[in-house]
């Protein structure tokens, strides 16, 4: 390929074909996009990679050649470790297994764009902890400047998507400004819906190690989640308490303001209404307490509000007012959505609208 002679190329994209790109003539490229890899083992791409000092964007996709295994590559024991210091935006769309292998070895700036998309996720294997501790090890140094945007989280019965997102322009993310996204798919034939129950907590948790998150989540959940209590407070807890009982560190310690949005307390309504008090008093403890409640077109009688207000000092609201300037019969005639909230539990949501 051009006789071996390219001193002037820069950008190069291949798609679903082999090429040897240990040769010299890609050493001074900033900007590499392999689409539909197939055919170079992972370990051999780090290799290759570790010659392109000068690269800024990389962009890895490769369809997983079986969907219905956890894994369709084994993790090398000795990866190489690769500097990409000029890098400002990475892109790994794969299988779980081939995004840690890559994550393992590749070292970022601080300020680099990463995009995951792990195809295959599961709650359990060497790929996801790999994966999830070397996304925390980015986390804890990235940085953002200036800090704003907002974070941005999708859960649905078979996918889980976390962005936290630079300055916003017409309603998008800048391109040019730092952002991270990971997002874990699985096969919702093979797999139930209690997959996103056990994934999630550890999703949450990575994204507790960044220092420079934006204090706003833009949250959304799919249709194909249950809405009803029990799924409501296993999903969304972890946002709101620590990893574990032993555990002091809150994933969002600067949410202050929860909505709950037609959520159905009426079914066994004393044993959530018992979890809804240890939250508030988990997060009273380690000094990051909650200072409203809003509950907006929710199912079932409310009568534990005045508990909430009386021990937290909560202010507790129905449909966007303060439940001591509403009755319960005006309340649902309420035009308010709770949108200015910290933090809302949307219990059904349209996933194209995110």
């Amino acid at each position: 390929m051009f006789a071996a002679h390219a001193p002037r190329l820069r950008h190069f994209q291949t798609h679903n074909c082999l090429i040897d790109l240990s040769q010299k003539i890609f050493n001074g490229l900033t900007v590499l996009v392999i689409d539909n890899m197939q055919f170079i083992p992972i370990p051999q791409l780090l290799s290759m990679l570790r010659h392109m000092k000068l690269l800024e964007k990389l962009h890895v996709t490769r369809t997983p050649e079986n969907v219905l295994l956890p894994s369709n590559f084994p993790i090398s024991p000795d990866i190489l470790e690769v500097h990409l210091l000029n890098l400002s935006e990475l892109m790994i769309s794969a299988s779980m297994s081939v995004c840690a292998t890559m994550m393992q070895g590749l070292v970022l700036p601080s300020s680099c764009s990463v995009v995951i998309n792990a195809q295959n996720a599961y709650h359990e294997g060497r790929d996801l902890t790999i994966l999830l501790r070397r996304m925390q090890e980015i986390l804890s140094i990235w940085k953002c400047d200036p800090l704003t945007g907002r974070q941005s989280l999708l859960l649905s019965a078979s996918e889980i998507i976390y962005t936290l997102q630079g300055p916003r322009e017409d309603g998008r993310c800048h391109r040019d400004h730092p952002y991270i996204s990971l997002a874990l798919s699985w096969h919702k034939r093979q797999t139930k819906v209690e997959t996103l129950y056990k994934l999630f907590p550890l999703v949450a948790y990575t994204f507790s190690f960044c220092l420079m998150a934006p204090d706003a989540l833009g949250l959304l959940v799919s249709a194909d989640v249950p809405c009803d209590v029990t799924h409501t407070f296993i999903t969304f807890e972890p946002l709101l308490r620590a990893r574990n009982a032993d555990d002091d560190d809150v994933v969002l310690p600067y949410m202050g303001d929860i909505t709950f949005a037609g959520v159905n307390f009426a079914d066994d309504a004393r044993r959530y209404w018992r979890r809804l008090l240890k939250i508030l008093k988990f997060r009273e403890r380690v000094g990051s307490p909650i200072h409203e409640v809003d509950f907006v077109h929710c199912v079932g009688e409310l009568e534990q509000r005045e508990d909430i207000e009386r021990r937290f000092g909560v202010m507790v609201k129905i449909n966007g007012e303060d439940r001591s300037t509403c009755t319960s019969g005006d309340s649902d005639e309420s035009d308010s959505d709770g949108e200015d909230s910290d933090y809302t539990v949307q219990a059904l949501s349209d996933v194209e609208d995110f």
